[in-house]
This record gives C-alpha cells, structure tokens and sequence, in this order.
C-alpha cells in the first residue's frame, strides 16, 4: 500500500474590499478574517499537525493569513506563481514537491483554489468560504502521482463565523 500524503488546501482568510487606491496584492486581512485563520491553524495544530512544507501566495492577505495560522514550520515558500494562477498551476507546483514532504499545505485564491479542490477530491465542493480548508489523503509516494492517486476527502473545514445577529 502507498505511503499517504496530506494536501491541505486552503482558501486565504477574508480581506478588506478591493478599491482604487490599492493594489488587488497589497490587500490586508481584516479582524474577523484574522480570527478566523487563527482558528483554523488551531484546528489543523490540532487534528493534523505542522505541515512539512507551506506553499503561499506572495498576495498580501494570504502570506498574513500564513502567519495567522501560527504553524511554525520549517518551510516556507513564497510562490510568486500561486498569485492569479490557474488551477493547472498550482497543481504542478504540488507535483513539484520533494517526495519526503508528507504534509503539503497550499494557501491561495479562488477561484482556482476551489476548482482543484473540487478535481483532486473527485466532487464538486463549490467555492471555498475565505479560510476554507480542504483536507486530502492521497494515496501516493510521490506529489507527481497526486492527479491520477485515489484521495479520501477528510472534511472540509470552514473557520466557524461568529453569529452577530443572535440575540442572548
């Protein structure tokens, strides 16, 4: 039986509007979504541990959304590639990985992002909140098997949203 990987997928957490007077990749996070990743990086501390390795896009929110997890691992890339890029590319940076690499966690945009979560899960998820994680084993010794490997979706999980509305 193969050796498993764990690819976590995960959408960047939620980010002030897009305006005139910035850049779409100088967009910060705003409170809530800074919460919201902070949960999420307890929930994968967790339930899964420190990845081996964080792929991440250079875009402002995402790299914030990176240290709001609060996952020290030792490594770290910046992928300049995952900023605007299609599902296809950031697939291969996947598949580009070393073999040793275990646990994989990929933070981006959608709506690439969701589409490869959809296509590596083999079902369709929709699109991913902000800090939506999707959560794949996959049955592979190496990343350059991981589109044809059989995967087992683990639940996804959405940073949980505080309910403003209810009343005590």
């Amino acid at each position: 039986m193969p050796a498993k990987k764990q690819l976590l997928l995960l959408r960047h957490a939620k980010a002030e509007g897009i305006s005139a007077e910035k850049a779409d990749i100088d967009r910060i996070l705003l409170p809530s979504g800074q919460d919201h990743a902070h949960q999420i990086g307890n929930y994968i501390q967790n339930t899964i541990g420190t990845p081996d390795q964080i792929l991440c896009s250079p875009a402002q929110r995402a790299q914030q959304t990176m240290k709001e997890l609060d996952l020290s691992p030792t490594n770290i890339k910046i992928e300049p590639t995952l900023y605007g890029a299609y599902g296809s590319t950031l697939l291969k940076r996947i598949e580009e990985q070393s073999k040793t690499i275990k646990t994989l966690l990929l933070i981006a945009h959608n709506p690439s992002i969701s589409q490869l979560a959809s296509r590596l899960a083999g079902t369709f998820l929709g699109d991913l909140p902000t800090c939506g994680l999707v959560h794949l084993k996959i049955n592979a010794t190496c990343w350059t098997e991981v589109s044809e490997a059989s995967t087992t979706l683990l639940a996804p999980s959405y940073a949980k949203k505080e309910d403003k509305t209810s009343k005590n």
